[in-house]
C-alpha cells in the first residue's frame, strides 16, 4: 500500500516538471567503458546468434550529484530485445569509474529503425536522492524512481 502511494505522488509530481533533461544517447562501441562493461554480452551475441547484430546506446548524466557521471545504456540484440521491448540498465558510477547496476528494464524504447534513439528524460525531482527518469516508449511514457537501493517503474 506504501508504494501505491509513492507511485501515485511521485507520477502526479513529475507528470507537472517543468524541467526536464533529455538525455543524450551515443553509439556505445565508441566508449571503452562500455565496452568493457558489456563485453560477456557482446560476445554471447556474437557467438549464440545468426544475425551476430547488437545495438549499444549510452548517455551520462549525474543521476544523484555526487559529481560523478552515471550510466543509462540501451542494448538492442537477439538476446536483449524480444516482445516486452529491449534492454535498458542504469549504471551508478562509485568511483574511479566503477558501475553498479541499480536498474535493469525491458522497455520499448526503439521504433523498427535503428536510427531512431531512445527518447529518455531526466526530471527535476528527486526520490531519495535519485533523479527519477522519464522513458517516452513507442505508444506510452514510463517512469523510474530510486527506492530501496534501485530504481523502479512506477506508473
Amino acid at each position: 500500500m506504501l508504494l501505491l502511494v509513492i507511485t501515485n505522488i511521485c507520477t502526479s509530481c513529475l507528470k507537472k516538471t517543468q524541467s526536464e533533461h533529455q538525455l543524450d544517447f551515443q553509439n556505445g562501441f565508441t566508449s571503452s567503458t562500455i565496452i568493457e562493461i558489456f563485453l560477456d554480452e557482446i560476445l554471447d551475441v556474437i557467438s549464440m546468434t545468426e544475425s551476430r547484430q547488437i545495438l549499444i546506446d549510452y548517455a551520462t548524466y549525474d543521476l544523484n550529484d555526487n559529481g560523478l557521471n552515471d550510466l543509462v545504456v540501451c542494448v538492442r540484440s537477439p538476446l536483449h530485445s524480444g516482445s516486452l521491448g529491449d534492454s535498458m540498465y542504469i549504471l551508478e558510477n562509485s568511483g574511479e569509474d566503477h558501475y553498479e547496476e541499480i536498474g535493469r528494464f525491458k522497455l520499448q524504447m526503439y521504433s523498427q529503425t535503428e536510427s531512431e534513439k531512445p527518447v529518455i528524460l531526466v526530471s527535476s525531482e528527486k526520490m531519495n536522492s535519485f533523479y527519477s527518469i522519464i522513458i517516452n516508449q513507442i505508444d506510452s511514457q514510463t517512469i523510474l524512481v530510486y527506492l530501496g537501493g534501485e530504481y523502479i517503474v512506477v506508473d
